[in-house]
This record gives C-alpha cells, structure tokens and sequence, in this order.
C-alpha cells in the first residue's frame, strides 16, 4: 500500500495560488502520504497512491500553501468529517452565534449563510434564534444529513457563479461565514470573487482558519494535509480581500486548532479597522510569517519531534498500541513519522462514518471508541491532540486502567 505519485503536473507547486508569485520559500518537505480523509472499507487491500507533502510559503503574500494533487471535488464529493461528532467544537459554534448576534443584532433582517456549512452544525444555533439560513457544502451526503435536520443546504462548490445564482435568488445576507473552509479551496481568487459578488453594502464576512503563525509557533506539522490546500496569514487574507474590493477590519484570536483567527471583513470602504489588524499581524511576524530565521527553526523542530514519537513506537511491543481518532492529523503523522503499524492493534474514533474503514495507506482497522472496553493494548495514543481534554474524558469512561498518551507533543497524560 505504498504507490508514491511524482509531483509533475501538480498544481500549485510552483506560484502562489493566491497571488500568482513564483516567489516560494520550501519551509518543510514531509515526504510522501496518501490523501488524508480517503478512507477506505476494512478489511481492503487495494493500494492507496501517496502524494508529496511539501509545504511552502509566499514570501509575497505570506500564503503557506501545498499542491495540488487530486481535485477538491474528488476530495471533497464524499467526506467522512461531521462537525457535530465533538462536543468541544459544537460548544465553539454556539458561542461565536451569541457573540455574532451580539455585535451585528440586525441579523434577522436579512439571512446568514455558511460556506461549508457541514451537517448544519452552526446554522442550526442561528436557526433556533429565528434568523433565516442558508448552508453550502459539496459533499453531497453530509449536505443530505444537514437537509435532514431542516437546514436548507445547496450541495455544490462555492465560487463566483454560485454566489451570482444565490443571489439573484436570496438577495444579499447579512453574515458570510466561512469557519475553516479558506484552506481548503484551491482557487482562492475564485473563492473570494465569490465572496465579494454576494455582498451587499451591509454585509460582514466571518473567516475562521487556523493560524500559520501558531502552525510555525508551535511545529504543528500534522495539520498540513492534501485537502489544505492553503495556509492563512493575516497579510495573505488581507492583500487577496484587497484584490476584490474587500476590506480586512478586525481580527480575533481564538485558542480552537491549537491557535486560529477570525478574520472580519466588509465591502465598506468607510468601515473603521482595528488596532488589532496590526498587533496581530506583527505578533505573527513573531511567530514566524514572512520571518525565515523562525522558519528554519521550525523545520528542525518538526523533524526532532517526529524522531521522538518514532523511538517511543519502536520500544512498545506488537500490537499493544491504540491509536485514538482516524483524523488527517494521523495521517500526516502516521507517514511523515513512518510509523510501524504492527505496533497498532487498531484506531478508534467516535465518528460513525469513519468506523469500519481503515486507516489509508496501512491495514489499521477504525473501530467505535467503545472498543476500548475488550482492548488487550496496554496504551492509546490521541492523534488529534486539539481535542485532547475531551478525547482524555472519553477514554477514561470506557478503560480507565489504560495508559493514555498524545503526540504533539509527546507526552503521558
């Protein structure tokens, strides 16, 4: 299961998807891995292909951006990732709807809209507060499970001439929210023409990614997988909302994903824009973005840790490891770390979309977390470590006995 695909012909690898640069600095070559979120039916052997995974910065725009190897509509059509399986985020979810309604209490006179709305997570919050919604998402059988819960939701990619027929048919909406979906668009300038062409002169854009400063910060390598295309800087948001008439007013600090920002952006040209833009903006100078001395630490750094996590492997016995969560963290780590997958007896995840499949690129089956309670694996190790707290709490109520670890870094909980 180890087919390696070149990187001829990729896209992106070669200018900057945001501002056509050809001005890229490698920042981190993590070998080869299969496409992340592909997961196939266990028991299978059918060989997955593995992609190049080199991570490279903008030094125009500060846009961190991988190539593109497989489409976002082969990606993206069929997806196993529901929102609404953590508490953690939901809870994330419902206080950015108070706080939303809170600044812009004039929501309700038109309609709010989620670009890759998933299953309605969010939309549902704004819903129950009697403000219409309107959710997008491509992957047809999460948009089904969303529809299902009375979220109206359009199944297709959004781009420009998607926004054009939303609004001709719904007018303008008061809120544009896109929570972690600008990574995963190749065609930024198609995304954001989009964005631009269903403003109205009211309209607030929300835009939530994790950050590339707190990605170089705090060496979270593992978040770089095939379906992010792309990688957020406040300077990249901000030259490629310029571009299409948009204008980048304020800026949140949020601790979800280890670190991300909300971006706040209008069409008012006469819209006041804060002091936090710049702060923030030289706080991730700091941390990183556009500074190539941190840059070079950082690859260091990353490699150290994956050494690190592979010893500790080699030293456990067969099988006596359980891998928590069938996330792309795992993957990236799995591959970038070339883990030894005989030390897994399995990979549990709550998700039930995910169980009964495996791991790509490896036999590992993906079992329900309550497997937990038979295990004869003495360890589980949390890949995705941004839900440690609730991940550790899941654990202990189904195997208290078990010793409970995370990767990033590593560490005895």
């Amino acid at each position: 299961m180890n087919e390696t695909r070149g990187a001829v012909g990729a896209r992106g690898s070669d200018f900057c998807r945001a501002c056509a640069s050809v001005n890229l600095e490698l920042a981190l070559d993590l070998g080869t891995s299969p496409i992340a979120n592909n997961l196939p039916i266990y028991p299978s052997s059918a060989s997955e292909p593995r992609y190049p995974l080199v991570f490279k910065v903008c030094k125009e725009c500060h846009l961190g951006q991988i190539a593109e190897y497989e489409s976002a509509s082969e990606i993206f059509s069929d997806y196993p990732y529901l929102s609404s399986t953590s508490k953690e985020w939901l809870q994330h979810a419902s206080e950015f709807v108070e706080s939303a309604i809170g600044k812009y209490p004039d929501l309700s006179e038109s309609y709010v809209i989620e670009l890759a709305s998933n299953d309605g997570y969010l939309l549902k919050y704004f819903q129950d507060r009697g403000i219409r919604v309107l959710g997008v998402d491509p992957a047809e059988n999460v948009a089904q499970i969303a529809q299902s819960k009375g979220i109206p939701t359009i199944p297709r990619f959004f781009g420009e001439v998607l926004a054009g027929e939303i609004l001709d048919e719904f007018g303008a909406p008061s809120l544009i929210v896109a929570n972690n979906v600008a990574a995963h668009v190749p065609n930024m300038l198609d995304f954001f023409s989009g964005i631009a062409k269903l403003c109205g002169p009211d309209t607030i854009v929300s835009i939530e990614n994790p950050s590339l400063g707190y990605l170089f910060d705090k060496f979270y390598y593992d978040t770089i997988y095939h379906e992010h295309f792309s990688y957020l800087s406040i300077d990249s948001v901000s030259k490629i909302a310029q571009k299409f008439g948009l204008i980048l007013f304020d800026v949140e600090e949020l601790s979800t994903h280890g670190g991300s920002l909300r971006y706040w952006i209008s069409s008012r040209e006469d819209i006041a824009i804060s002091p936090t833009v710049g702060y923030l903006q030289k706080r991730e100078f700091e941390r990183g973005v556009g500074n190539p001395s941190v840059i070079e630490k950082f690859s260091q750094n990353v490699l150290s840790g994956i050494h690190e996590l592979t010893d500790w492997l080699h030293s456990q016995d067969a099988a006596a490891v359980v891998g928590y969560g069938a996330a792309a963290k795992t993957v990236t780590t799995f591959f970038a770390a070339k883990l030894d997958e005989t030390k897994f007896e399995m990979i549990v995840d709550a998700n039930e979309l995910k169980q009964g499949r495996r791991l790509p690129g490896t036999g590992i089956p993906i079992f329900p977390v309550d497997e937990l309670r038979r295990t004869k694996a003495s360890k589980v190790l949390i890949f995705p470590w941004n839900l440690e707290k609730e991940i550790v709490s899941a654990i202990k109520q189904v195997n208290n006995e078990i010793e409970i670890w995370t990767h990033n870094p590593l560490r005895q909980l």
